[in-house]
């Protein structure tokens, strides 16, 4: 099913992703129970944030509590308008077994996509096998990809780290906001704390932006309240 011939679209996925890091496709899922193989979804949706992650193999413990995670936490993400998949390179078949432990030990079953990479095609074009690392297994890597196809966001962590939900949340929170507003968020924001006006704003023109005021701390760090989503 997941033949190369099957889907040669990812040969141009590949071609621009190297060149400009970009997502030029985006992974659909006909699936059931949540697993899937990859596929291609030629529609567009503003606004429309993807949370991609991949997983070292089946069968791991760590990533047995983060799909478990993510499975319980599906709302928060889908209210922001995100949508999850999960990619791994181990079969179909073993997808399928993998989710009933999942179900068993975290109280949830899987609802969302987890592809089923089996040739490490989605692993390779995205940089997900570490070159000194076993070539069989991905590393835990956490990408956010916009409805424009672009890569907005790479984490990754060592395979004995979980991964921490509340962060990619605050992130996507964070993108969302400053992709509408001219602002950036600084050091430890939470949604609703105090923002910063961007660099590119003249005073002149972030008052159009800001009438209420902002606080200058110094010229480039003007610290105004969250404009309203």
């Amino acid at each position: 099913m997941n033949d190369m011939r099957t889907f040669p679209w990812r040969y141009n996925w590949a071609r621009q992703h190297q060149t400009s890091r970009s997502n030029p496709h985006k992974a659909r899922s006909t699936f059931t129970n949540g697993l899937t193989t990859a596929g291609r979804c030629c529609s567009r949706t503003p606004l429309i944030l993807r949370q991609l992650f991949s997983h070292p193999a089946d069968f791991t413990p760590v990533c047995t509590t983060e799909l478990g995670a993510f499975a319980k936490r599906k709302n928060e993400f889908t209210k922001r308008g995100a949508k999850l998949v999960g990619v791994s390179v181990d079969p179909l078949s073993s997808h399928h077994d993998w989710a009933g432990d999942i179900e068993q030990t975290q109280g949830t079953a899987l609802n969302y996509p987890l592809l089923a990479d089996e040739d490490q095609v989605v692993a390779k074009l995205y940089g997900m096998i570490h070159p000194k690392a076993d070539p069989k297994l991905t590393v835990r890597t956490v990408f956010i990809i916009d409805s424009d196809k672009k890569i907005r966001l790479t984490l990754t962590y060592p395979p004995s780290t979980g991964r921490n939900v509340d962060e990619i949340l605050r992130v996507l929170d964070s993108l969302q906001l400053t992709d509408k507003h001219k602002v950036a968020t600084p050091v430890d924001w939470q949604n609703g704390d105090d923002v910063i006006i961007s660099p590119s704003l003249s005073n002149d023109d972030a008052r159009q932006h800001f009438p209420e005021g902002w606080n200058t701390k110094t010229p480039y760090l003007r610290v105004v309240r969250q404009p309203e989503q």
